[in-house]
């Protein structure tokens, strides 16, 4: 466990499994692998509570995982920059949601800070693995900016995407999803002529 009363730097790891970081705000924390050691591939399982930010609004610079995000939390305060992940499974990631709430964000009181955003999103895939890599997990923030999705399993367990419903239609500015093993292909908002194939409820703004 990691427990700090101001801000951390960068935190770099071969792999981080489990335990937890709570500060103010981090700049980057990132996982490596092992190139040496095959069964060391970066994976990410810790929970992360950043309850402050820096004079940009950012709680959290960076989060790049080689391998897969498990069974973790990442609550920040302000915004997101980017999320650069293998895979993600049963995990979440609130950003200036209210304290309590668990998950995802589910109503629009839920976004305590409507100034926090995530910049980007992608989900890049595994080294070693080309199966479900997107399962049950969430991303929750005011906005998004970009955000793209790789091979999801959309049946088992919950999985979305929620913004907060503010003034205008700026809420997230692009979400793309591919399977290389289906061929599946959509983008939101849609293209012109393109057929909108994702999930119901995927994408919600509230």
């Amino acid at each position: 466990q990691i427990n700090l009363a101001g801000a951390a730097g960068t935190i770099m790891a071969a792999q981080w499994d489990i335990g937890s970081l709570d500060a103010l705000w981090a700049k980057n924390i990132m996982t490596k692998g092992n190139r040496r050691d095959p069964a060391i591939t970066g994976n990410f399982g810790a929970t992360v509570n950043l309850t402050g930010q820096d004079k940009r609004g950012m709680s959290l610079n960076k989060l790049q995982v080689a391998g897969t995000v498990r069974n973790s939390t990442v609550r920040t305060w302000g915004g997101i920059g980017s999320l650069l992940l293998g895979a993600t499974e049963s995990s979440d990631f609130l950003a200036g949601i209210r304290d309590g709430v668990t998950r995802y964000a589910a109503d629009h009181d839920d976004f305590e800070n409507d100034l926090a955003s995530i910049r980007s999103v992608r989900i890049r895939g595994l080294k070693r693995s080309s199966d479900r890599l997107f399962v049950d997990s969430n991303f929750s923030a005011a906005s998004f900016g970009t955000v793209s999705i790789l091979n999801a399993d959309f049946i088992n367990g919950e999985c979305g995407i929620y913004a907060y419903d503010g003034e205008g239609d700026k809420e997230i500015r692009r979400v793309t999803y591919r399977d290389t093993e289906t061929g599946e292909r959509w983008s939101w908002p849609p293209r012109p002529n393109e057929v909108f194939a994702a999930p119901e409820e995927f994408i919600r703004i509230l």
